[in-house]
């Protein structure tokens, strides 16, 4: 087959060598006229239709359709225009590989995580790796941080993909999560390819909730004394209670806000607490929040564990202190989620409604949990 290559950006820096080793590559092209002093085998676009060649390749996925009405503008049949989806280049005979992006905090890792652990059930053949570039490129400092705390408290060793794994993955095919909490069979009964998600529900490990379970067995001696004098009085008191208020950017930051904030304020928790205490009877709260000044003015007869931007210690243990309660009064958000799947016990969860601002969420919650 002879192409020719158009779109001369990041997806073609990713995959030139694949192309050019599989194809007969007559030239490439792009809008850009400056990237003709890069490529020796540069053509303008309005030369292409003197040259014969049997297809084009677009190379920017992002703007396939621009790219494309753009090029039958100028003459060329839409039949002749090809993307680098997997379904459209001929890969037969070339070995299939998972790649699972990882990104956001520590409650999302391990959504990614576990639907890692169920593509890889799935697939027993097929090399299934992890993409953790998203920690190296983010903007927040710690962010880098992230994937290393996570392999140390669970005590594993993430199978991290490498630069041409994640290429061949995505010439094998792309997958995104197209609603967010809403179970996609499509996605779950992947084969090959490159996934890119929260995939925030537990249908996603629907069948190895024991495996789950197993791995995300904390290695307590990440506790520091402080969580462990927190871990004594939880174990020491009947009906304890764990109460995640999550504020931080939920509050301070106004994109955020408006899709994370005012679900869980002060009367949900109010409500919650009230429900619990007439119910079992109890003044056994115990408050875990990413705002110390709030919980001091609000909770401070209880005892709290808060953290400040400067702790040394590893806070996401607080997702194992909140599910050795006998009851947790959870927020909108994936840290809480995981301390309320995990927990053991009798007790009742209690979750919001709403997850997010404007979105359904239809598979978030688990159906036994009380939403307020």
């Amino acid at each position: 087959m002879k192409l020719i290559v158009y779109g001369l950006g990041r997806d073609y820096e990713e995959h030139e060598k694949f192309i050019r080793d599989k194809y007969e590559i007559l030239g490439v092209s792009d809008s850009d006229l400056s990237k003709e002093i890069k490529y020796n085998d540069f053509i303008r676009k309005e030369n292409i239709l003197n040259l014969d060649f049997d297809k084009i390749l677009v190379c920017s996925e992002d703007y396939f359709k621009e790219i494309k009405k753009d090029l039958i503008c100028l003459g060329i049949d839409d039949q002749k225009i090809i993307g680098l989806d997997g379904n459209v280049i001929n890969l037969k005979g070339r070995e299939p590989i998972i790649v699972v992006k990882l990104s956001g905090g520590m409650g999302n890792l391990m959504f990614q995580y576990a639907f890692y652990l169920k593509l890889k059930f799935n697939n027993i053949n097929t090399p299934i790796k992890v993409d953790i570039s998203f920690y190296y490129l983010e903007q927040v400092p710690e962010a880098f941080q992230i994937p290393w705390v996570f392999e140390r408290i669970f005590n594993l060793k993430l199978p991290i993909a490498t630069r041409e794994e994640i290429a061949e993955s995505k010439r094998q095919k792309k997958y995104y999560e197209k609603e967010l909490s809403s179970y996609d069979k499509e996605v779950a009964d992947i084969k090959a390819g490159y996934i890119v998600g929260y995939w925030q529900t537990a249908k996603y490990f629907k069948g190895i909730e024991g495996q789950v379970r197993k791995t995300f067995r904390f290695d307590l001696m990440y506790l520091s004394n402080r969580q462990k004098t927190i871990l004594e009085k939880i174990n020491g008191s009947k009906n304890s209670v764990a109460v995640w208020i999550r504020r931080g950017d939920y509050v301070t930051s106004t994109e955020i806000n408006s899709l994370y904030g005012n679900i869980c304020t002060k009367e949900y928790y109010d409500t919650a607490m009230e429900y619990i205490r007439q119910k079992y009877k109890t003044e056994n709260f115990f408050i875990f929040s990413n705002d110390s000044d709030y919980v001091q003015e609000n909770y401070k007869k209880y005892p709290s564990m808060t953290y400040a931007d400067n702790s040394t210690e590893f806070w996401d243990m607080s997702i194992y202190l909140m599910s050795q309660c006998d009851h947790i009064i959870i927020s909108n958000s994936t840290f809480s989620w995981w301390a309320a799947w995990l927990h053991e016990k009798d007790g009742i969860i209690i979750s919001p409604k709403t997850f997010i601002n404007g979105y359904t969420t239809p598979d978030m919650w688990e159906r036994e949990w009380i939403r307020l």
